[in-house]
């Protein structure tokens, strides 16, 4: 425990650690070295020696078998080749809790939090475990050399009444509780194998492959994308197999073991180049929601449309190149404008009803994020030619599609569906849409994007949660909303009066776009604004219901705690001279005694050599005063005056120690008094830093509710702030919200009215507008030069000619 203390407190491998101090442990340490006091080896050795004091106290040995191995760390093998195995000591359990690096840093407070919580799911401390505590500690030395907040959980595996603390399965149940923990505290889930098994892994072969032949992804990921918006927009099995030949890609069927009349899979490839073998991906291989029995959920299991599937099935297995549908259907058919209507009032429907289903509904909800991410996939495929904020989406979206094979279930028949938008993307360029059409399709399902992001957060997936939220402000935000490319779409619609030339158009709708982009960063402000003064009102209910209950607040908590110390550490220095001077009493007590026991046993061994040498007649008296002396030196000593010379010299040592203990369980009522003084001023510390302890992290949980992520957001926009670190948040908030909102309210009815114009209307206020800003951004910049004019003009009003004692003052400088 030592060696490793002082190297949690120490300068690290490469001097990394820093202000090493404890932010949680046992309440006695933390009585003595909390408080966040930078500790030292003399400070570590301490805490070590007491938390070690429970196993030298009861003499328990805590070891384990461990492979022996040569100073190269190579195994030691025995004569008959088996690796050889020996107990060492395992009395010590230690590990490391760590954020990324792009989460940034907690506070000592939540780390306490998390470190008891911790120590106690563990089963090592707290009430719930119905055991004694191990003694343990959690250190706290600065970020990592890649920037990683993290501390180190320290714990003795002697119990408080000398058993042995169990730590059988401790690896799977630490993940299991670290899991537990990001989800309460809003943290980053970084251990989340089961919900992260379904999106394949890329090998160095394939992607050195797609470099080769200068493409930006690899073919399981493009494959991926045709094989989600096929699989989504087809009604049926038979119409996926069509749509996949539809898209260009070859698809064939993997029969059942022994039979040629049952599909059990698929794989598929792109076309090859001529004269090269074509590459097959199963279906399991792109995704784990892509396997065929999966795809078979979404389809409606009826005996005619199982037949269809097999006709098309054996005709694309039979020459899967030159793959000829048998039965052609809808998906040669372009959809009518009403179409796009009905499916965005499907989309509005399966909103509704996924408002009423829990976020531990894990079916409905991936069953949403796959249909969702199937349409984006669809609509990638039709306009970009290489993966760009479409495909992202999709992909994201698709992360919340995973679920193991027994967790999902068949679609209802009745359930809304968000399948249509693909199947009408996927024929958005080769018939003309009106753009405001696809437009709403899309922003329908940008919405179905927001719901599946506050599912995320209400089941504590925060690392989910903050992908989605980049989904729809980074990726989404750019296709959602009118631009250049949708245009092309609009050869249906009524031509306008006076018709504006391509570059006309162009600049209208960028100026467009940039008044949009500048409303949706407006309303980025406002919200966390909002959020902010909303979390504040909050608080403050919260925090006033906790002072009405009559429970201590934490400064309260803490002047409590602070005065239990001090009266802890004045009984300590009243003690330590009484402790002193009782030290210095049994150590003269025991010169004494050790002095009088030889001086008495060497009169016994004079006598006894007198009387062994005495003559006939004097003999018998010489032993009469052997006895009378050994009577006398009987009477002044507790222990019995043993025979022979050398249980004499071992009687000095025994009769010594008998004296001395028995004067220390004699002790002085000063002496006691001060003692118990002592004791009872350092338990009550300790009682009152372990209730400061409990009262914070109730307090936090109950007043301070606010979020991680509503922290960062809080963080960031206040940053950009003029008025940052002159301003608290909420302050900034109140401050700044309300011409916020005009601004917004402005910019909206503008835009509003801008839209209600004709084509040559929107040109004149587009240029109207930029010639104003322009204007503008010119008068700031003739207004910044003439500032700094005019301090320059009034530096040089101000200045005086050096003096000569300056002159010479600059040149002994000089020198």
């Amino acid at each position: 425990m030592g060696g490793l203390m002082s190297y949690l407190v120490g300068g690290g491998k490469t001097n990394e650690h820093t202000e090493q101090h404890l932010v949680a442990g046992d309440p006695s340490i933390m009585a003595i070295h909390g408080g966040g006091a930078v500790l030292d080896r003399a400070a570590a050795l301490e805490i070590a020696k007491s938390l070690d004091r429970p196993r030298k106290f009861f003499g328990v040995e805590v070891t384990r078998l461990a492979v022996r191995k040569d100073a190269d760390g190579v195994a030691q093998r025995d004569a008959a080749g088996a690796i050889v195995k020996e107990r060492v000591q395992a009395d010590v359990w230690h590990c490391s809790l760590s954020l990324a690096a792009e989460e940034g840093q907690l506070s000592d407070e939540k780390w306490a939090r998390i470190a008891t919580d911790f120590v106690h799911r563990m089963g090592f401390a707290g009430d719930e475990s119905g055991r004694a505590d191990c003694r343990w500690v959690a250190v706290r030395h600065g970020v990592s050399k890649n920037g990683n907040d993290h501390i180190h959980i320290a714990v003795s595996l002697v119990r408080e009444d000398g058993t042995k603390a169990a730590v059988h399965r401790d690896f799977q149940r630490s993940q299991t509780v670290s899991l537990e923990l990001e989800r309460e505290h809003g943290l980053q889930l970084s251990n989340q194998p089961d919900r992260e098994l379904g999106e394949r892994g890329i090998t160095p072969g394939a992607r050195e492959a797609a470099s080769r032949r200068g493409q930006v992804e690899v073919d399981a990921h493009r494959l991926e994308r045709a094989v989600r918006a096929a699989a989504v927009a087809s009604v049926d099995e038979a119409e996926f197999v069509r749509r996949m030949r539809q898209t260009g890609v070859l698809i064939r069927p993997r029969y059942a073991t022994g039979r040629d009349d049952v599909i059990a899979g698929y794989s598929v490839a792109l076309r090859p180049e001529k004269g090269q073998p074509a590459v097959w991906h199963g279906g399991g291989k792109l995704a784990r929601d892509l396997t065929l029995p999966e795809l078979r959920k979404g389809w409606p299991d009826r005996p005619e449309t199982a037949t269809d599937a097999a006709a098309e099935w054996r005709t694309a297995g039979a020459n899967p190149a030159h793959y000829q549908p048998v039965k052609p259907g809808r998906e040669t058919a372009p959809p009518t404008p009403e179409m796009w209507q009905q499916y965005a009032r499907d989309l509005t429907r399966l909103q509704e009803q996924m408002r009423g289903v829990p976020a531990g509904d894990r079916d409905a909800w991936a069953r949403v994020a796959k249909e969702a991410s199937g349409a984006f996939a669809a609509w990638s495929q039709r306009i970009e030619t290489t993966p760009g904020p479409l495909a992202e989406a999709s992909r994201s979206l698709a992360r919340s599609a995973h679920l193991r094979a027994y967790e999902s279930k068949p679609r209802p028949v009745s359930w809304p569906t968000a399948a249509g938008g693909a199947a009408v993307f996927l024929h958005a360029t080769q018939t003309a849409k009106p753009a405001p059409e696809v437009l709403i399709v899309l922003q329908e399902l940008e919405k179905l994007s927001r719901a599946l992001r506050d599912m995320h957060h209400a089941a504590g997936d925060a690392r989910r949660a903050r992908d989605m939220t980049t989904t729809i402000h980074e990726r989404l935000r750019t296709v959602t909303q009118p631009s250049p490319a949708t245009r092309t779409l609009t050869a249906t619609t009524p031509r306008p009066v006076v018709q504006l030339t391509a570059k006309q158009e162009a600049f209208v709708a960028e100026w467009r776009q940039g008044q949009m982009n500048v409303i949706a960063e407006l309303n980025r402000h406002a919200d966390s604004y909002r959020k902010t003064l909303q979390g504040a009102a909050e608080q403050d209910e919260r925090a006033t219901a906790w002072v009405r209950s009559g429970r201590l607040s934490p400064d309260d908590a803490a002047r409590h705690t602070d005065t239990l110390r001090a009266a802890a550490a004045e009984a300590q220095a009243t003690w330590k001279p009484i402790q002193q001077a009782r030290i210095n009493e049994l150590s003269h007590l025991q010169q004494a005694a050790t002095a009088k026991a030889r001086e008495d046993a060497a009169q016994i061994i004079d006598a006894e050599k007198r009387a062994a040498t005495a003559g006939l007649f004097a003999k018998r008296g010489a032993r009469a005063d052997v006895a009378a002396l050994r009577a006398t030196v009987q009477a002044e000593h507790p222990t019995p005056v043993p025979e022979g010379i050398h249980n004499l010299q071992q009687w000095v040592h025994t009769d010594t120690r008998r004296i001395v203990q028995d004067a220390e369980r004699n002790e002085p009522a000063d002496v006691s008094r001060a003692r118990l003084v002592k004791e009872h001023a350092e338990t009550a510390a300790a009682r009152a830093a372990k209730t400061e302890i409990t009262n914070q992290a109730e307090w936090t949980q109950s007043v301070h509710q606010m979020s991680v992520e509503h922290y960062g957001i809080m963080r960031r926009y206040h940053q950009s702030l003029p008025a940052y670190g002159q301003l608290p948040p909420i302050e900034a908030a109140q401050q700044h919200l309300p011409p916020l909102e005009r601004r917004i309210q402005n910019a909206v009815t503008f835009i509003a009215k801008f839209d209600a114009s004709d084509p040559e209307q929107q040109l004149a206020k587009a240029i109207a507008a930029t010639t104003a800003q322009q204007e503008h951004d010119r008068q700031a910049a003739q207004a910044a030069q003439a500032d700094r004019e005019a301090a320059e003009q009034n530096r040089d009003r101000h200045w005086t000619p050096p003096t000569r004692s300056d002159q010479e003052r600059d040149r002994g400088y000089e020198r």
